[in-house]
């Protein structure tokens, strides 16, 4: 079984569909566990690849888009006199292997209001359900019917399981750091789409050693824990167009 404390509760992976990966080649601020299926990846390398390659594929379609932007061009040409086309790269990775590589506990795991149940409606990987009652209440909404991303309930089928959300700043990093004419956006906190899509940054207590602050939302190279708060770029007010991926799901 392995362990991990969030905001001062010891939670034990036992459901067996969510596995710890790390070391990616692409995503390598990535080390959390994520949904998965023992019967399809007996080995955290394999599944770790899996996500990884799907990852990097989404990205080079939005390498496709941002080299039609002037980015080598004089400053005073350029789309931003405080950000590059680099930036707005890294800041889109980040945000990428965030959604696309969602952080998972296990169902069973106690509610928190900032894990989210996923794949509710879907298989385990042993075949069974969750109960009929749980069942109605998933076919109620996609958000909880489904994983965040529509292809790890067809290719992964982890069946259900709680994710920490991302958050919301990796969104707006993205909007502070990209084009414009890009028309990324994020969703409007409050809204059904914001609630199920990010996470925010709060202090919700101390950590059992009393010495670390616990997080509640998921940011790819932070631990779980940080001493102090989480250091993020400064948000800003979203606007509500995505395109190419889109910035609330993949």
């Amino acid at each position: 079984m392995f362990q991990i404390y969030l905001t001062g509760i010891i939670l034990t992976f036992q459901d067996g569909n969510c596995a710890v990966i790390s070391d990616l080649s692409f995503c390598d601020n990535v080390a959390y566990n994520v949904p998965s299926n023992p019967n399809k990846f007996p080995n955290s390398t394999a599944l770790g690849q899996f996500y990884d390659n799907y990852a990097r594929t989404q990205f080079e379609f939005f390498e496709k888009v941002l080299s039609t932007v002037a980015c080598e061009t004089t400053s005073s040409a350029q789309y931003s006199l405080a950000r590059t086309c680099e930036d707005c790269s890294a800041a889109y990775k980040q945000w990428l292997c965030a959604v696309a590589i969602p952080r998972c506990t296990d169902f069973s795991a106690p509610d928190q209001p900032y894990l989210f149940p996923r794949a509710m409606g879907q298989p385990k990987p042993d075949g069974t359900f969750l109960a009929k009652d749980i069942l109605e209440i998933a076919n109620q909404s996609a958000f909880l019917n489904n994983s965040r991303n529509s292809w790890i309930d067809s290719h992964i089928t982890p069946g259900p399981y709680k994710e920490l959300l991302p958050c919301e700043d990796l969104c707006y990093h993205v909007v502070q750091s990209c084009p414009a004419s890009m028309s990324l956006g994020c969703p409007t906190p409050g809204s059904i789409s914001f609630n199920q899509s990010y996470g925010q940054v709060t202090v919700t207590g101390t950590a059992p050693n009393g010495n670390a602050t616990p997080v509640s939302c998921n940011y790819p190279g932070e631990a779980l824990f940080a001493a102090g708060s989480l250091v993020m770029p400064p948000s800003v007010f979203m606007v509500s167009s995505v395109v190419v991926i889109g910035l609330m799901f993949i």
